[in-house]
């Protein structure tokens, strides 16, 4: 049987950047209700969400800002969500962002 430790289970405080500013999080999805309910529930939780936009944007267009988290609904994969997953992994390793 695991030894039990004193103290709290889980830390409850929000997530925060360097500045300590609730840390941002881009949604991407390409079902605007999706995405909208999601923007609302990561508020709701203590996130800024910043604008993200559909997964087609990160194939086209710049995209200002990814936010100190970026969350995608991909209900279904195909090579254009790849290319799209491949792109934004290379923006985030060239960024120097942890993974």
């Amino acid at each position: 049987m695991a030894e039990r430790v004193d103290g709290p289970d889980f830390d409850y405080e929000f997530a925060v950047d360097s500045a300590g500013l609730p840390a941002t999080v881009a949604v991407f999805a390409d079902r605007p209700a999706i995405r909208g309910q999601l923007r609302d529930d990561l508020r709701g939780a203590g996130f800024r969400a910043v604008e993200g936009g559909s997964i087609q944007s990160l194939l086209e267009g710049q995209i200002a800002v990814l936010g100190d988290i970026v969350l995608l609904d991909c209900p279904v994969v195909d090579a254009g969500i790849l290319a799209a997953l491949s792109r934004l992994d290379m923006r985030i390793s060239r960024s120097g962002a942890r993974n």
